[in-house]
């Protein structure tokens, strides 16, 4: 089998589904709790991964929902998310 660069460049990629959750615990240990935006904007991911990884995190018990809080320039409702561990 021929390993294209495709491949290569998915197999060295530092964005696996254990990193991403690595990031949004790192960046819910820094900077205390966060909606899904500013754990996206500290982290660098996409909005689009972090429900899906934060929900692998609240399944296995160290995140947990703390409530809602209206934040950013819309002043919109958010959950904000925070370490349960």
């Amino acid at each position: 089998m021929v390993a294209t660069a495709t491949s290569r460049a998915a197999f060295h990629s530092k964005r696996g589904d254990g990193t991403q959750k690595q990031l949004i615990l790192n960046a819910l240990a820094e900077h205390g709790p966060l909606c899904d935006r500013e754990i996206a904007e500290l982290t660098g991911l996409s909005e689009a991964r972090i429900p899906p990884r934060r929900g692998e995190l609240v399944k296995a018990g160290v995140v947990k929902c703390l409530g809602t809080e209206r934040r950013g320039l819309n002043a919109l409702a958010v959950e904000i998310w925070g370490l349960d561990i």
